[in-house]
């Protein structure tokens, strides 16, 4: 069941984005009630033991419009942040084409490393804040708390926790990686674990805060 609850999930969010003019808007009416919702199914079997397949689908129905702020938040986050990339990027003065053109000589070694240390550092920082922010979905499924509020409990929670957070990440990427390997065939245990570790991150953080910490 959750092996086909991430598989239908990532499915309909890859094909809502082959659709033209749904796929331009998929980011804000598909993606973001389809992450929470495979998120609250797994949070739904944290405490009820088990949870029926379309709990995944809820996200529509229960918080669809807090979900779509949530993903208008993100694109506009998204947009700002690779505008400042690309503007840093044109800061020095160097294009791909002429990193590429490398019978040309390329641009200067000074140049050509800064452009990468730019590049580089703008990667870090965007995973950086995509981990921060992991927990967004879940919490605007699960509280009644603003959109805002929801992005600030995500950093808080994370933050607290971020180590520990930041190598389950490496992990699940290192297993994507092997997964992809093993013909695709390993993403299919693989992808559930991301929505179950966001869940269960959430409901830890949830058990402690109401003086009930988690046994394991």
């Amino acid at each position: 069941m959750a092996i086909g609850v991430a598989i239908v999930g990532n499915l309909l969010m890859f094909i809502a984005n082959l659709i033209p003019v749904v796929g331009m808007l998929s980011a804000i009416l598909v993606a973001p009630q389809i992450t929470a919702g495979m998120s609250w199914y797994f949070l739904r079997r944290s405490r009820e033991g088990k949870a029926p397949f379309d709990a995944m689908f809820e996200g529509f129905s229960l918080k669809f419009v807090k979900l779509l702020l949530v993903g208008l938040v993100q694109v506009a986050a998204m947009l700002i942040f690779f505008g400042v990339m690309v503007g840093l990027l044109a800061a020095t003065g160097v294009s791909f084409t002429e990193l590429a053109n490398v019978q040309n000589g390329g641009p200067p070694p000074a140049v050509g490393a800064g452009f990468f240390v730019v590049f580089f550092v703008s990667m870090l920082l965007a995973m950086f804040l995509g981990l921060r922010f992991s927990l967004v979905h879940i919490i605007a499924m699960d509280g009644d708390m603003g959109v805002i509020d929801s992005y600030r409990l995500s950093w808080r929670i994370v933050g607290m926790r971020f180590w520990t957070l930041l190598g389950m990440a490496i992990i699940l990427a290192l297993l994507g990686i092997a997964g992809a390997l093993a013909l695709l065939i390993g993403l299919l245990f693989v992808a559930p674990l991301v929505p179950c570790v966001i869940a269960q991150a959430y409901e830890d953080a949830r058990m402690l805060a109401a003086g009930n910490p988690p046994r394991n």
